[in-house]
């Protein structure tokens, strides 16, 4: 397995996981306050990523979780700084993907009963009082669930050991390294970016400094998931497989001897 992987270190913009345009209350203490510093406070994203109910600034984890911001727009949500945030809707391919790591570590987790792993959905995330995040797939380890016993608590904070996010389109390079600083913070050991366009996997073992992985390298667990391995193409490639129909064959029984 080739190893031709490229180490760098991104420069820190500007915006930061404490960014002032996005703290609660801003609308109504600040009269010059424009949709752009909304908007940057969670990473420069699209505007219509950005729930205006409840206000920005005042929304809470009951707002996040009530039922009917399912009903008026299916969307995955974060709650950042008091403002609901739709999560980057993800293509079939994009989410295969990360379907397809969640069951490579399950299955793993069958013979090393080391943690839980979860894909997407609605688990949430508490990295800061006033964040929730979303995670494309998760893993934590046991002894970072207290009593080692899975909480009913909808927003739990306990650390995610590896996070794992699949690049969309509108993804920004901000918002990314934004949502890596929190889990850095808040615990995270290892955080990978998965780029489909580019067949690459970022690993983070802080804020800015990654390792670019392609296409014929293997991604690894570490001192995580010691022993976990898997080839980037392979990964690509069952996850392809997951959404391509099979060939069809000329199953028509033959005719008769005559």
């Amino acid at each position: 397995m080739s190893t031709a992987s490229t180490a760098f270190r991104e420069r820190s913009p500007r915006s930061d996981s404490s960014a002032p345009a996005y703290a609660a209350g801003l609308l109504e203490t600040d009269p010059e306050v424009t949709l752009q510093d909304l908007l940057d406070g969670p990473g420069g994203i699209a505007a219509e990523r950005v729930r205006l109910h409840p206000t920005p600034g005042t929304a809470t984890e009951q707002d996040l979780l009530a039922p009917r911001q399912r009903v008026l727009r299916p969307r995955r949500l974060e709650l950042i700084d008091g403002t609901l945030v739709e999560k980057v809707q993800t293509g079939w391919f994009e989410s295969t993907l990360a379907s397809v790591l969640t069951a490579q570590v399950r299955m793993y987790l069958e013979k090393h009963r080391l943690g839980i792993a979860s894909c997407g959905g609605d688990a949430y995330i508490k990295v800061l009082p006033q964040r929730v995040r979303v995670l494309d797939m998760a893993f934590v380890r046991w002894e970072h669930i207290p009593g080692q016993q899975l909480t009913r608590e909808p927003c739990p904070d306990f650390v995610i050991d590896l996070a794992v996010e699949v690049l969309s389109a509108s993804n920004t390079l901000v918002e990314m390294r934004q949502k890596r600083q929190e889990f850095f913070e808040h615990g995270t050991r290892i955080f990978w970016i998965v780029d489909p366009a580019q067949e690459t996997v970022t690993v983070y073992h802080s804020v800015d400094e990654g390792t670019v992985l392609t296409i014929n390298d293997e991604v690894s667990g570490e001192d995580v998931l010691p022993g976990f391995r898997l080839g980037i193409r392979e990964w690509f490639q069952m996850a392809t497989a997951a959404i391509t129909p099979p060939e069809h064959e000329n199953t028509a029984p033959a005719d008769d001897a005559k």
